[in-house]
């Protein structure tokens, strides 16, 4: 069984990566939990697991949150973040990143095509945290030429507001440069799954459930002028926990979902989606729970059930739908659009949750507008029992809100979650997804 190892021969299980490494001697093989139809990976060094071996899974936790690494040197982690959670947590102990630690400038690089076929396709798979401490954007994973210039390559990089970007250039011309993140970008210590997907003149990406990105026009460089892997950069700090190569070029819907693994969430809706709460169900798992955050400000539930029903990639993943609060008047309308977003889904594990009403006085007891939200509310409860919460009676109880209203402090905007109810949501709709083992 080969290592990865540094110019001094030394295994690279525990140690912090040096200027360069090279790939030496045979991939490490290990099972993997890919799909059923995905060949085992020819390449499969999980850094985490070895670092977990050798006991450097937790520490003490100060007032500095600072720890010593593998080499001795300090690093800085993020209070109270279960990276690496086996349970075994105390309040004087906090989980920091573990697996191949690249500081900036560090980088580990190899040719993915000496490990396949001549003719393969591939697709390569990275785990990998952000480090904190670090002000550091750059290239995470560049696949190129090896000329070290930009004429024929692949990047995946963060950007200066910690978000993953996609770009791919052929002959210097950029064919697609686009930003990933979105409204949930990249925190210090929360960790990613990169998967790109490499073909001739085919590129796929995902990002842990997030937006994916494609580049499928002939202007594409070729597969076989990419003949280089580097992962980190002169910018980037962070851990590598996982490098797997699989022999095979997975389909953007493949893509997505292992990005995805091992749970994936989707939660489809208009702004009270978009406001936050499905990023605090992604941090509930560790290391991997690839929640998509569906929510577009504005939309009626006819418009959330048009982009879901385009949405070819997440038919399969666990579904949380909250349509209805900018159309609740129309009760049949709201009612037909969520039956057809929930026959889209090829399984039953889905919630439907309940509309909300304004904090503002002018939903409040007794007003019009709150007894055609509670006739909604009605007709969905009926429509689908056992897939109903009802997140709006249980925020008004939680908050202490008046006139059946949810409490004005819950709110951003009289409307909207503020930071404190979409903590409630998160935690209420995770416990009721685990309660029922969709989580």
């Amino acid at each position: 069984m080969g290592y990865m190892k540094d110019s001094t021969g030394r295994r690279l299980d525990a140690i912090e990566v040096p200027a360069r490494t090279e790939l030496s001697g045979d991939a490490a093989y290990r099972s993997t939990s890919m799909p059923t139809d995905v060949p085992p990976p020819v390449l499969d060094i999980n850094y985490a697991e070895r670092m977990a071996l050798h006991g450097f899974e937790t520490h003490t936790r100060a007032a500095t949150d600072t720890y010593t690494d593998a080499l001795g040197a300090t690093q800085t982690a993020v209070a109270d973040v279960p990276v690496f959670d086996r349970g075994a947590r105390s309040a004087s102990q906090i989980l920091v990143p573990l697996g191949l630690k690249l500081s900036p400038g560090a980088i580990v690089s190899f040719n993915p095509n000496a490990l396949l076929p001549a003719t393969a396709d591939y697709t390569i798979v990275v785990d990998v945290d952000r480090a904190s401490g670090y002000a550091n954007n750059g290239a995470i994973l560049t696949l190129d030429d090896g000329a070290g210039g930009t004429q024929h390559r692949v990047v995946i990089s963060l950007n200066s507001n910690y978000q993953p970007s996609f770009t791919v250039q052929a002959s210097g011309a950029v064919v697609v440069n686009q930003a990933m993140g979105n409204i949930q970008s990249w925190g210090a210590g929360r960790p990613r799954r990169l998967v790109l997907a490499v073909k001739s003149g085919a590129y796929f990406y995902s990002d842990t459930g997030l937006k994916d990105g494609a580049s499928t026009t002939g202007g594409s460089p070729s597969k076989a002028s990419l003949t280089r892997l580097t992962l980190g950069s002169a910018g980037f700090a962070g851990w590598i926990r996982r490098v797997q190569i699989i022999p095979k070029a997975l389909t953007r819907a493949q893509v997505v979902t292992l990005a995805a693994a091992p749970v994936p969430l989707a939660c489809w809706g208009d702004s009270m989606t978009e406001a936050g709460w499905p990023n605090g169900l992604r941090e509930m798992r560790w290391p991997f729970s690839g929640t998509f955050n569906g929510g577009v400000g504005g939309e009626t539930s006819t418009q959330i059930r048009t982009r879901m029903l385009a949405d070819t990639s997440r038919t399969s993943w666990t579904t949380v739908i909250w349509a209805g609060r900018n159309n609740y008047a129309d009760v049949s309308t709201v009612l037909a659009d969520i039956a057809a977003m929930v026959a889209n889904l090829s399984h039953r594990r889905f919630l439907v949750l309940s509309v909300t009403n304004k904090s503002d006085g002018t939903e409040s007891t007794g007003s019009l507008a709150l007894q055609r939200i509670l006739a909604l509310n009605e007709a969905i409860r009926d429509a689908y029992p056992e897939h109903y919460l009802d997140i709006r009676s249980l925020t008004v109880a939680a908050s202490g809100g008046a006139g059946d209203a949810p409490a004005p402090a819950w709110t951003s905007d009289g409307l909207h979650p503020a930071t404190v109810w979409n903590t409630f949501i998160s935690s209420t709709v995770g416990a009721e997804l685990r309660y029922r083992g969709w989580f």
